[in-house]
């Protein structure tokens, strides 16, 4: 009996790149190019979601800023609404990077006895504020006035 030989695999042609994915290559190489400083806040944040939502980032990052207003409103967004807007991935990659944030606020603030200026400690309570459910009134410690 003679074997039979199994016919040579065929391949299909390899799909052309979506649109959202050749505009995060665009972003990716302007990025590398004028460095982060000079993309909007809608890009940062669709840089940051690729991590996770690959070519979902960027329709992600316009439904994120819709909901929440804003770059800063996003970072601040307590979890479970992250969570309904963006899924249990992206909305706990947010919450990280809200808490590195203020973490590296914070940590200047232990080596030093009191903040430099006004602008400091606004800055310090609007991060370490931002994601709490309600108002809350916080009276920093300021001596000698700034």
């Amino acid at each position: 009996m003679r074997a039979r030989r199994s016919p040579e695999p065929q391949f299909a042609p390899e799909p052309a790149p979506s649109p959202e994915i050749e505009a995060l290559k665009d972003l990716c190489a302007r990025a590398g190019q004028t460095g982060l400083a000079a993309l909007t806040g809608e890009e940062v944040l669709r840089l940051f979601l690729l991590r996770g939502a690959g070519p979902a980032a960027g329709p992600l990052a316009r439904r994120l800023l819709a909901r929440f207003g804003s770059l800063p409103e996003v970072l601040g967004a307590p979890e479970p609404e992250l969570r309904g807007a963006a899924g249990a991935r992206a909305a706990r990659e947010i919450r990280l990077l809200h808490e590195l944030m203020v973490r590296s606020l914070r940590e200047p603030f232990r080596e030093r006895p009191v903040l430099s200026s006004s602008a400091a400690v606004a800055d310090w309570l609007r991060a370490a504020m931002a994601a709490l459910p309600r108002e809350e009134f916080r009276v920093p410690g300021v001596p000698g006035g700034l």
